[in-house]
Order: C-alpha cells, then structure tokens, then sequence
C-alpha cells in the first residue's frame, strides 16, 4: 500500500493508458490528487477481464466461481471515486499482479500546499495490515 499526492502528467497516473484500465475519465494534466495505490503480486488479470471489472456485476474468470460476491465493489468504488471528482484505475501485469489506485482531488487549506508547489511529491510507502510494504 502506497499513500501521497502528486499531480497528474499526461499519459501518467490518472489518465488511460497500455495496461490501465478504469471506469472513470482521465483527470485533466496539472491536477493536484491525494493517491492511495493497493498493490499485489498474484497471477494479474488478463487485458479482456481489466477492462470489464468496473462494471456492475462482472466477475472475472476463476473469481466466478472461486469467491462469494455480487460483482458490484468495484462499480460502486469507481462511483463514490467520480462522485468525489476521482478516479479509480487499474494497472495490470498479467502474471505478476495488479495495482488498484484511487486518485481524489487534493484541495488544500490555507499553508497545506507547499509540498506541492514544485510539481510533485514522491508517493509515501505505508505498509497495511496483513500486506507487505
């Protein structure tokens, strides 16, 4: 698990891209965005199912019948995300896992946005419970 800020480049983090997919719009270059990335590094996902996840009731391949579930975390996470002026996205690696990366706008308060002026923060590195750093 990853947590920082940063601003959105073109063909960077939060915009489409080879081997990312989302159900949200790009986020416009020069957007100032906090960024929380989950990251794991099982079999990955095929192209073909990544572009499918965010939607409602899809279920990929093995998930199908491996995992109880309605198919519909993602959609509803990709619509809190957008409601917020967000964007959920996913990085796929087949074979060696994925990267989900929620990006909110990052609006700051009065003294907050040093740390921003000069283009951008690196992302912090924050181990979660139970996932390796």
């Amino acid at each position: 698990m990853r947590v920082g800020t940063l601003r959105i480049r073109p063909n960077g983090r939060g915009t489409h891209g080879e081997g990312r997919a989302s159900g949200n719009s790009p986020l416009a270059p020069g957007t100032p965005v906090c960024v929380i990335e989950v990251a794991d590094d099982g079999t990955g996902l095929a192209a073909s199912d990544a572009r499918r996840v965010f939607e409602r009731f899809y279920r990929a391949g093995s998930a199908q019948r491996a995992a109880a579930g309605s198919g519909l975390g993602l959609a509803i996470a990709s619509s809190a995300a957008e409601a917020h002026g967000g964007r959920l996205e996913l990085d796929i690696r087949p074979g060696e896992g994925c990267t989900f990366r929620l990006l909110l706008p990052y609006r700051p308060t009065a003294g907050s946005a040093e740390h921003l002026e000069g283009g951008t923060s690196p992302l912090l590195s924050a181990p979660a419970a139970g996932v390796g750093g």
